[in-house]
Protein backbone atom coordinates (compact mmCIF):
# COMPACT_ATOMS: atom_id res chain seq x y z
CA UNK A 1 0.00 0.00 0.00
CA UNK A 2 1.67 3.58 -1.10
CA UNK A 3 0.46 6.62 0.72
CA UNK A 4 1.27 10.18 -1.13
CA UNK A 5 1.94 13.13 1.77
CA UNK A 6 -1.10 14.40 0.38
CA UNK A 7 -3.22 11.90 1.67
CA UNK A 8 -1.93 13.02 5.58
CA UNK A 9 -5.06 14.99 6.19
CA UNK A 10 -5.66 14.76 10.03
CA UNK A 11 -3.56 16.24 12.70
CA UNK A 12 -2.80 13.90 15.65
CA UNK A 13 -1.01 14.28 18.73
CA UNK A 14 0.74 11.35 20.36
CA UNK A 15 0.68 11.11 24.08
CA UNK A 16 2.65 8.94 26.74
CA UNK A 17 1.46 8.81 30.39
CA UNK A 18 4.33 9.70 33.18
CA UNK A 19 3.60 10.34 36.44
CA UNK A 20 4.41 14.15 37.85
CA UNK A 21 5.40 15.26 40.98
CA UNK A 22 1.44 16.51 41.82
CA UNK A 23 -0.01 14.48 39.83
CA UNK A 24 -0.24 11.28 36.64
CA UNK A 25 -0.12 13.90 33.20
CA UNK A 26 -0.43 12.93 29.67
CA UNK A 27 2.73 14.46 27.96
CA UNK A 28 3.03 14.65 24.35
CA UNK A 29 5.86 12.29 22.28
CA UNK A 30 5.12 14.09 18.93
CA UNK A 31 3.03 15.45 16.21
CA UNK A 32 1.88 13.97 12.98
CA UNK A 33 -0.48 14.49 10.21
CA UNK A 34 -2.35 11.71 9.14
CA UNK A 35 -4.86 9.65 7.16
CA UNK A 36 -7.70 9.20 9.26
CA UNK A 37 -11.57 7.42 9.38
CA UNK A 38 -14.23 6.99 11.66
CA UNK A 39 -15.33 3.58 13.13
CA UNK A 40 -17.10 1.67 15.79
CA UNK A 41 -15.24 1.47 18.54
CA UNK A 42 -14.57 -2.24 20.82
CA UNK A 43 -13.57 -0.23 23.84
CA UNK A 44 -17.47 0.97 24.45
CA UNK A 45 -20.32 0.00 22.96
CA UNK A 46 -21.72 2.14 19.77
CA UNK A 47 -18.38 4.54 20.46
CA UNK A 48 -16.70 6.13 17.90
CA UNK A 49 -12.78 5.13 17.38
CA UNK A 50 -10.70 5.70 14.27
CA UNK A 51 -8.07 4.23 12.28
CA UNK A 52 -5.48 6.25 11.60
CA UNK A 53 -2.17 5.85 9.32
CA UNK A 54 0.50 7.75 10.64
CA UNK A 55 4.80 7.64 10.09
CA UNK A 56 6.53 5.09 11.88
CA UNK A 57 7.51 6.77 15.01
CA UNK A 58 8.03 4.37 18.13
CA UNK A 59 4.08 4.41 19.28
CA UNK A 60 3.03 1.54 21.79
CA UNK A 61 0.26 0.78 23.61
CA UNK A 62 0.73 2.81 26.33
CA UNK A 63 0.02 5.65 24.37
CA UNK A 64 -3.30 7.37 23.43
CA UNK A 65 -4.00 9.89 20.15
CA UNK A 66 -5.55 13.39 20.36
CA UNK A 67 -7.18 15.41 17.53
CA UNK A 68 -9.45 18.32 17.48
CA UNK A 69 -12.47 16.43 18.70
CA UNK A 70 -11.54 13.68 20.72
CA UNK A 71 -8.96 11.60 23.02
CA UNK A 72 -8.51 7.83 21.73
CA UNK A 73 -6.86 4.98 23.77
CA UNK A 74 -4.74 3.18 21.26
CA UNK A 75 -6.05 -0.59 21.04
CA UNK A 76 -3.88 -2.06 17.90
CA UNK A 77 -0.88 -1.68 15.87
CA UNK A 78 -0.27 -2.71 12.85
CA UNK A 79 2.44 -2.56 9.55
CA UNK A 80 1.76 -0.93 6.51
CA UNK A 81 4.81 -0.79 5.01
CA UNK A 82 8.36 0.30 5.69
CA UNK A 83 7.20 3.96 6.94
CA UNK A 84 3.91 4.15 8.09
CA UNK A 85 1.49 1.70 10.90
CA UNK A 86 -2.45 1.96 10.85
CA UNK A 87 -3.24 2.69 14.59
CA UNK A 88 -6.44 1.16 15.78
CA UNK A 89 -8.07 3.71 18.77
CA UNK A 90 -11.08 3.92 20.68
CA UNK A 91 -12.30 7.48 21.35
CA UNK A 92 -12.96 7.93 24.55
CA UNK A 93 -13.76 11.16 27.32
CA UNK A 94 -10.84 10.73 30.19
CA UNK A 95 -11.60 12.47 33.26
CA UNK A 96 -9.43 13.91 36.35
CA UNK A 97 -10.13 11.41 39.11
CA UNK A 98 -8.81 11.70 42.95
CA UNK A 99 -9.33 9.36 45.76
CA UNK A 100 -7.98 7.59 48.63
CA UNK A 101 -6.89 3.89 49.13
CA UNK A 102 -6.90 1.93 52.80
CA UNK A 103 -4.36 -0.30 53.97
CA UNK A 104 -3.45 -1.44 57.59
CA UNK A 105 -0.43 -0.80 60.09
CA UNK A 106 0.59 -2.30 62.81
CA UNK A 107 -0.03 -0.14 65.65
CA UNK A 108 0.61 0.31 69.61
CA UNK A 109 0.19 -2.87 71.26
CA UNK A 110 0.44 -4.78 67.97
CA UNK A 111 -3.16 -4.31 66.98
CA UNK A 112 -4.22 -3.64 63.20
CA UNK A 113 -5.20 0.14 62.31
CA UNK A 114 -6.87 1.91 59.62
CA UNK A 115 -4.83 4.44 57.38
CA UNK A 116 -6.09 6.18 54.49
CA UNK A 117 -3.94 7.09 52.32
CA UNK A 118 -4.44 9.98 49.31
CA UNK A 119 -3.91 8.96 45.31
CA UNK A 120 -2.29 11.89 43.29
CA UNK A 121 -5.10 12.85 40.79
CA UNK A 122 -5.18 10.67 37.40
CA UNK A 123 -6.89 10.35 34.30
CA UNK A 124 -9.08 7.50 33.37
CA UNK A 125 -11.66 6.48 31.50
CA UNK A 126 -15.29 5.23 32.94
CA UNK A 127 -16.97 3.33 30.28
CA UNK A 128 -20.68 2.15 30.92
CA UNK A 129 -20.32 -1.50 29.83
CA UNK A 130 -22.83 -3.43 31.80
CA UNK A 131 -21.08 -5.46 34.81
CA UNK A 132 -23.88 -6.22 36.76
CA UNK A 133 -26.28 -4.92 39.44
CA UNK A 134 -27.83 -6.62 42.42
CA UNK A 135 -30.84 -5.03 44.70
CA UNK A 136 -30.78 -6.08 48.67
CA UNK A 137 -32.92 -3.74 49.63
CA UNK A 138 -35.62 -2.45 47.20
CA UNK A 139 -36.20 1.42 46.63
CA UNK A 140 -33.34 2.59 49.15
CA UNK A 141 -30.05 2.64 47.10
CA UNK A 142 -29.41 1.90 43.00
CA UNK A 143 -25.83 -0.03 42.33
CA UNK A 144 -24.57 0.65 39.15
CA UNK A 145 -21.35 -1.17 37.99
CA UNK A 146 -18.85 0.79 35.73
CA UNK A 147 -15.43 -0.34 34.01
CA UNK A 148 -12.50 1.99 34.86
CA UNK A 149 -9.45 1.65 32.49
CA UNK A 150 -6.55 3.87 33.53
CA UNK A 151 -2.71 3.37 32.82
CA UNK A 152 -0.32 0.90 33.59
CA UNK A 153 1.27 3.24 36.69
CA UNK A 154 -1.91 3.54 38.04
CA UNK A 155 -2.35 0.86 40.74
CA UNK A 156 -5.89 1.00 43.16
CA UNK A 157 -6.48 -1.77 45.25
CA UNK A 158 -10.22 -3.39 45.83
CA UNK A 159 -11.99 -1.08 48.51
CA UNK A 160 -10.32 1.98 46.83
CA UNK A 161 -12.72 5.45 46.55
CA UNK A 162 -12.68 7.36 43.91
CA UNK A 163 -14.19 10.53 43.62
CA UNK A 164 -14.63 12.56 40.09
CA UNK A 165 -16.17 15.75 41.41
CA UNK A 166 -19.96 14.31 40.52
CA UNK A 167 -19.99 10.68 42.20
CA UNK A 168 -17.68 8.76 44.09
CA UNK A 169 -17.03 5.22 42.77
CA UNK A 170 -15.64 1.94 45.09
CA UNK A 171 -13.38 -0.21 43.70
CA UNK A 172 -14.67 -4.13 43.65
CA UNK A 173 -12.56 -5.83 41.64
CA UNK A 174 -9.08 -5.08 40.01
CA UNK A 175 -7.51 -6.82 36.82
CA UNK A 176 -4.22 -6.17 36.10
CA UNK A 177 -3.31 -8.88 34.02
CA UNK A 178 -3.69 -6.36 30.79
CA UNK A 179 -0.11 -5.34 29.41
CA UNK A 180 -0.32 -2.21 28.46
CA UNK A 181 -3.64 -0.84 30.95
CA UNK A 182 -5.57 -1.47 34.00
CA UNK A 183 -9.07 -1.82 34.46
CA UNK A 184 -11.17 -1.56 37.25
CA UNK A 185 -15.14 -3.11 37.99
CA UNK A 186 -16.08 -0.13 40.22
CA UNK A 187 -20.41 0.92 41.90
CA UNK A 188 -21.74 3.61 42.03
CA UNK A 189 -23.93 4.09 44.26
CA UNK A 190 -27.44 6.57 43.71
CA UNK A 191 -30.53 7.15 45.82
CA UNK A 192 -33.32 5.59 44.11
Amino acid sequence: MSISPGQLNKGVVVQHYANGRWQHLWYIHSQFTAVGRVIYSRHANAAPGGEFIIRRCGVTLNMSLADDEYTYLITQIEDVNRNYIKLTAAAVSPVLLTGTQTRYVMGPMNRPQVVDDKIKPFEGVIAERYTGSVQEQPNIELTTGLVLTTPKSIRLTAGSVIDDGEAKYIVRYAHMHEKHYNEYEIDRKDDA
